[in-house]
């Protein structure tokens, strides 16, 4: 075998390799399916009726608008915070966007308190027991670390 067809089977060997790696990339990755958001998970648990899901999608409307006004928020002093990186030390406007961080991050923890306050009003008498059983399990359904129930969840709509 001389050296041209020598490259020329190494030179289809990798255009065959790796039209077989983009193959199995594009067509062999299983398809992903969704985790029960927590809607779903509020609705099934909670066993609402139609109209408390209307009024429970209200809910979730303002808890959405609330939550991306104080993220936005957030990631605007976070900005200003690590630009600080690039400055002499200002000890004094580091530690203030550092209490403006923990501030707004507070403000957050008490909007979703307050949407789960409101969404005990939506329950009959009848639901209570179930409501009492949802709110102990609620930071392991929605994990309060950044994937919470109407936080931000991997760039996906939040409660939808």
């Amino acid at each position: 075998m001389n050296k041209s067809k020598f490259i020329h089977y190494i030179a289809l060997f990798l255009f065959i390799s790796n039209l077989v790696l983009a193959a199995f990339l594009y067509l062999g990755k299983p398809k992903q399916h969704k985790k029960e958001g927590p809607k779903k998970i509020i609705i099934e648990r909670l066993h609402f009726d139609d109209d408390q899901i209307k009024q429970y999608e209200a809910l979730i409307d303002k808890h959405q608008i609330d939550i991306k006004g104080k993220e936005k928020q957030l990631m605007e002093v976070k900005e200003k915070w690590y630009l600080e990186l690039l400055q002499p030390k200002k000890e004094m406007l580091f530690d203030s966007l550092q209490e403006e961080i923990k501030s707004i991050q507070a403000d957050i923890e008490i909007i979703h308190f307050n949407h789960f306050h409101d969404i005990k009003k939506l329950c009959r008498a009848d639901q209570q027991k179930y409501y009492e059983e949802f709110v102990k399990d609620i930071t392991k359904l929605f994990h309060m670390n950044g994937k919470r129930e109407g936080g931000s969840e991997n760039g996906q709509e939040r409660e939808r």
